[in-house]
């Protein structure tokens, strides 16, 4: 469902807009539970009865930035702060349930650069770290087929 992704997204915008160097992970990440609180109103229009974080509370998101990226995985958020030069990728979703009982998840990620006083632009391996990931979500995709489980889907993402 459309709606779970646009909130999940609208959180991301949010705090990106925040984001500010100096600010460690542990902070990036106290943004996203600060901003998560926050209902807004068409919750009831689309009925709307509950939110939660799609995965655990206390990893969820996933904030890494700078030398941390290479951590990946479901980690908690660290001291390591954001400085010109660095990466920030967050991965972050939410879980909506509806008064008729269904409910959806969404788990997106985003990534951003902080770039260095002299710098004009992106460096290439910043760009080839952000292509390799869009090309590896895209084979997780490719592979979404039916029959297929989803543990093999995962399995050539992380190995691509």
């Amino acid at each position: 469902m459309s709606i779970c992704s646009n909130r999940a997204l609208q959180i991301i915008k949010s705090v990106f807009k925040k984001i500010k160097t100096g600010m460690t992970e542990k902070h990036i990440f106290s943004l996203f539970h600060d901003v998560f609180k926050n209902k807004p109103a068409y919750f009831k229009t689309y009925g709307i009865v509950n939110e939660e974080f799609a995965w655990e509370e206390d990893v969820c998101p996933i904030v890494l930035v700078g030398p941390n990226l290479v951590k990946g995985g479901h980690s908690s958020p660290s001291d390591e702060a954001l400085k010109p030069g660095y990466t920030v990728y967050c991965d972050f979703g939410v879980t909506i349930y509806l008064n008729d009982g269904r409910k959806y998840a969404s788990d997106l990620q985003r990534m951003g650069y902080v770039l260095k006083p002299n710098e004009k632009t992106v460096p290439q391996q910043i760009k080839d770290v952000f292509d390799t990931l869009v090309t590896a979500i895209s084979l997780g995709i490719k592979n979404c087929i039916p029959g297929k489980y989803g543990y093999e889907v995962d399995s050539i993402v992380r190995n691509y």
